[in-house]
Order: C-alpha cells, then sequence, then structure tokens
C-alpha cells in the first residue's frame, strides 16, 4: 500500500490518520478520571528516581537489552552526582501488553552484587507501587519480575503540557 502512493499522498494520509488518532484519544482523555493508574506510575517512578532507584518506562525493545542499557543510565546518574543503588524499567514489549490490557512487568536490580540487595531494591519498588495505590503481585522472589495491574491510559505528552 505504501509503496502505490506518491510520497505528497503519503504525507496527506499520513497526516490526516495522525489527526483523526489524536482527536479519538484527546475525546477518550475527556472520560478518563482526574488520576489514571499511569498517572500513579509515573509518580511512583518519579518517587523511586528520588530515592536512587533509576525508573525508566517504556525503555528498550526488550528485556536483555534494557538489562545492559540500564547500567548508562545508572553511569549517568553517578555522573551527574545523583543517587544511584537500583533500578527499574520496563520495556517497549511490556508497554505494548499493557496497552493491550495485559499486566506490566517490571526488571529490577540493584547495583550491590548478590540476592539480598536486589531483593532489597524489588522491596522498596513494590512500597512505592503499593503506596501510589497500583496493584502490585509480587512473590518477592529475585526469579519473579513485579506485576503491576492497571488500566492503561496514558495522556499525551503535550496535553499534559497544555495544562
Amino acid at each position: 500500500f505504501v509503496e502505490e502512493l506518491p510520497g505528497p499522498t503519503l504525507r496527506r494520509e499520513a497526516s490526516a490518520a495522525l489527526r483523526q488518532a489524536l482527536a479519538e484519544h484527546n475525546a477518550a482523555e475527556k472520560a478518563w478520571p482526574d488520576m489514571t493508574d499511569c498517572d500513579r506510575l509515573d509518580a511512583a517512578f518519579a518517587a523511586l528516581e528520588a530515592e536512587g532507584v533509576i525508573a525508566r518506562q517504556n525503555f528498550t525493545c526488550c528485556g536483555s537489552c534494557g538489562a545492559i542499557e540500564i547500567w548508562d543510565e545508572i553511569e549517568e546518574a553517578i555522573g551527574e552526582g545523583r543517587p544511584a543503588e537500583g533500578y527499574a524499567f520496563f520495556h517497549m514489549q511490556d508497554t505494548e501488553a499493557a496497552v493491550e490490557g495485559e499486566a506490566l512487568y517490571l526488571n529490577y536490580g540493584a547495583c550491590a552484587a548478590g540476592e539480598a540487595a536486589a531483593l532489597d531494591i524489588g522491596r522498596r519498588i513494590a512500597a512505592q507501587l503499593d503506596a501510589h495505590d497500583l496493584a502490585v503481585d509480587w512473590d518477592g522472589s529475585w526469579s519473579m519480575r513485579i506485576q503491576v495491574v492497571l488500566d492503561w491510559k496514558k495522556r499525551r505528552t503535550l496535553r499534559m503540557l497544555e495544562a
């Protein structure tokens, strides 16, 4: 289909489709509660950052890439003088699943070596999520990612800036 359209036509069609999608999203947002689960998740991640847990959303394509690239984020934080005791992130595949109505899964770990340090970070993450009224399902083991049950309603960034 795309190959069949000349450039100007494709740009017009894409622009119209984008305008329609944004209009639909804006209309849907008007029916949302003042505080969505995604707003709570944003607040929980900000609180984690403030306490030295590097927290990233929609970070990298997959868990394997995230587990490598999070260390660049940690090194950057340390280089800027910010505390970095551990990390939490979910990747793009997790985001896609959450948008489709599935639970969100968080990877986590500690800067210090060992299971005890990682589990301490996991408990801190679970506590922040709970403090922000998000439903957490985690058995407390290092082998299990932290599951967050939420209703994915993510506000558009420009809309938030306009408010």
